[in-house]
Formats: C-alpha cells, sequence, structure tokens
C-alpha cells in the first residue's frame, strides 16, 4: 500500500465534510428529504453548546468550591488565582482547564484511529 492510497480514506473525509458534492439530482427523479449529513452534525454541535458550558461551569465549581473548603480547614494556605466559586469567569476558567486536556486526548485518538482503519479496511470515512 503505497502512502498516497494510505491517506485516501482522510483526503476523502475532509473533501466530504468542506465541500458539497458537485453531482447533484435534477429532475424529477423521486421525493427527497432536504437534510443532509452535514447540516445534522451543525445542529448536533449547537445543541452541544449549552451541555458543554454547563460541564465548564459544573466541573470549576466544584474545583473551586473543593479549594475553598480546604483553605478554611487550613488544609492549604492560599488560594491561586480565579478560584472564587461564587464568580461565574472564575468557574468556567478553571472548568475550562479540566475539560479541555479531554477533549483534546479525544479528538486526537480519533483523528488517528478513524483514519488508520478505514485505511486497513480499504474504505472511506463515512458518517455509517
Amino acid at each position: 500500500m503505497t502512502a498516497v492510497n494510505l491517506f485516501e480514506p482522510l483526503k476523502e473525509a475532509i473533501d466530504a465534510s468542506l465541500y458539497s458534492p458537485a453531482d447533484v439530482t435534477t429532475g424529477s427523479v423521486h421525493v427527497r428529504g432536504s437534510i443532509n449529513h452535514k447540516r445534522v452534525m451543525s445542529i448536533i454541535m449547537l445543541a452541544l453548546l449549552p451541555c458543554i458550558l454547563m460541564a465548564l461551569w459544573n466541573s470549576g465549581y466544584q474545583a473551586n468550591l473543593t479549594l475553598n473548603q480546604m483553605l478554611a480547614a487550613g488544609q492549604i494556605d492560599v488560594l491561586p488565582g480565579l478560584s472564587d466559586y461564587t464568580s461565574i469567569c472564575a468557574n468556567l476558567t478553571k472548568g475550562l482547564w479540566i475539560f479541555l486536556p479531554m477533549l483534546i486526548v479525544v479528538m486526537v485518538t480519533q483523528a488517528f484511529w478513524i483514519p488508520l482503519f478505514a485505511s486497513i479496511r480499504k474504505k472511506s470515512i463515512t458518517a455509517g
């Protein structure tokens, strides 16, 4: 298997997600739905935003609350910056520091394994 053939599924996946197909159905062949995969995934990403924001806030809130309780109990001497559990900005920032490494690991892992398995199976990267 050459390097060109190895990365063909990755190229196809990028083309499919960034560009619309050039060949479209013309004439009155049959009824088609107007929804496509890219549109559905865009709606899913928009629907995930409130969930992600709540997860960021809650993770930061729990971490900041724990730090403040440790300070009150005398287990730590000083609080690091942005540790006020009543501040939305502090909670979102702390939550981002907790959530972002996990998101990066997931994205890198799927960006490695999906093209690898598609190349081995000699299939294109598709949604199904």
